[in-house]
């Protein structure tokens, strides 16, 4: 042993095992290397190396990328991205930034004659000037490509159209189309449709079919006027430049944000209940609140005067996708109408109960279920799983469905299994190991390497608390 030890530098467990990975074989070779000083420092380094190892080969195999269009909350998307939330209803604000900044890239490009010829959503990406998230545009790779290949491109950003055309050849319209069908599919998740979806629209008599409910209900209107001519089979009826283009799509937001609209006839209608005549059941529908604003407050569930004085508006300004014109507007509005209802306006604030979907006092249980979410994170690797399964276990919390055995390590008390209210000492670290396996899976240092994370201990409740503010 002492002869093979040192012609092989440590134990070399390749020599009796087949296919051992380079980690096992490195922990086994310096675990036993003939100088002490090469060894790892203590049996608690091996232990971790172990660890490591065991993580390596339990780990799950890679899961499939979604598509971003399908993806749903927790899903993985390429360049190891996760889906937080979709952003769907209320997003209107973000929407009309991405697709100027889209535009305002196409007119640059136009004006400066530099073609890009693949405009799509995965050549686009999110960068962060002046504090906000704007859109940028990039791979060029094709923008070399003579014009007389008009096959050039990704399939339903491509015009369908330029082959009908004497004689074929790819222009500006053509840039303009790829980059109308992606600002349609970042408005509805989808892509156009002609006839269909399967034919080719080449070939068929028919312009795109939009589909009209899929738009905010604020900007449907100037969405279907907008798509109806970017998306034009003959070429010559669409937009001229992109500049005429980058008009007519902040034109259909300014126009959302308007109090009047227009008749048929094309004269301007008049709230249908002035303010000061509105009483605590007048609707706020007839008040003339902008299309955003009518938005929002469908989503706050206030739909009368008496809704809104008693909603705490300071709600407003945490509710993602409502713009500073529209906060303004409510706000002015819950201002001049608790000027004529001053004591209802100083009745206690609460939000209507429909709007959580559960009864009031499930609101208190929130909070709580959110300070569990934050001790115990969703693990995604084997050894933090394991972390969150054992501080569970020495919180004394009783597990979620997913985390079978976590609740036969919740105390019990003077044989009530259900009594919450026994004050029951936590588990202890060998009630733990005798239920999870403690020499394997060493509870100490897990304790200890979950207790010293910064959001739960004294030091790091500074930083959580303003991660929690943000």
């Amino acid at each position: 042993m002492t002869e093979r030890l040192q012609n092989e530098q440590g134990l070399r467990i390749s020599s009796v095992l087949d296919g051992a990975s380079e980690r096992l074989q490195d922990l086994v070779r310096y675990a036993t290397h003939p100088e002490v000083t090469t060894r790892f420092d203590s049996v608690g380094d091996f232990l971790d190396g172990l660890e490591r190892f065991e993580e390596e080969i339990t780990r799950p195999d890679e899961q499939p990328c979604a598509d971003p269009l399908d993806a749903r909350p927790r899903d993985a998307l390429a360049h190891g991205l996760v889906v937080k939330r979709r952003l769907g209803r209320g997003s209107t604000a973000l929407l009309e930034r991405f697709g100027e900044d889209l535009l305002v890239t196409v007119d640059w490009l136009e004006q400066k004659g530099i073609p890009h010829r693949d405009i799509k959503p995965e050549n686009l990406g999110a960068a962060k000037l002046d504090s906000r998230l704007h859109l940028v545009l990039f791979d060029f790779s094709l923008a070399g490509i003579p014009a007389e290949n008009v096959l050039a491109g990704t399939r339903h950003y491509l015009d369908p159209f330029l082959g009908t055309r004497t004689p074929p050849r790819w222009d500006t319209h053509a840039e303009r189309f790829a980059a109308a069908v992606t600002l349609y599919q970042m408005s509805t998740g989808a892509l156009p449709r002609w006839g269909d979806g399967q034919s080719e629209p080449a070939v068929l008599d028919c312009e795109a079919a939009l589909d009209a409910d899929a738009f905010e209900p604020a900007t449907r209107e100037g969405m279907i006027r907008f798509f109806g001519k970017a998306l034009r089979r003959d070429y010559r009826e669409r937009f001229d430049n992109a500049q005429e283009m980058l008009r007519a799509w902040r034109q259909l937001f300014l126009a959302a944000d308007r109090p009047e609209a227009s008749t048929d006839a094309g004269e301007r209608r008049e709230p249908a209940a002035a303010l000061d005549q509105a009483t605590l059941r007048t609707l706020l529908s007839t008040l003339g609140l902008s299309a955003r604003g009518l938005s929002a407050v469908e989503r706050m569930n206030v739909r009368t005067v008496e809704d809104l004085l008693r909603f705490p508006l300071i709600q407003v300004n945490r509710m993602r996708g409502v713009g500073s014109r529209t906060r303004k507007e409510l706000t002015e509005l819950a201002r001049r109408l608790a000027e004529r209802s001053p004591e209802a306006s100083r009745s206690p604030k609460t939000a209507p109960a429909e709007d959580a979907g559960e009864l009031p006092e499930s609101a208190a249980r929130a909070s709580v279920d959110a300070l569990r979410r934050q001790l115990l994170p969703a693990g995604r690797t084997a050894r933090s799983q394991r972390d969150a399964e054992l501080l569970a276990a020495f919180l004394g919390l009783r597990g979620e469905p997913s985390s079978p055995g976590t609740a036969d390590l919740l105390p019990r008390g003077d044989g009530a299994a259900d009594d919450r209210s026994a004050r029951v000492p936590w588990p202890s670290q060998s009630d733990v190991g005798r239920h999870r396996d403690a020499v394997r899976r060493r509870p100490r240092s897990t304790r200890r390497r979950c207790l010293d994370h910064p959001g739960r201990t004294a030091a790091g409740a500074p930083r959580l608390r303003r991660k929690n503010a943000a």
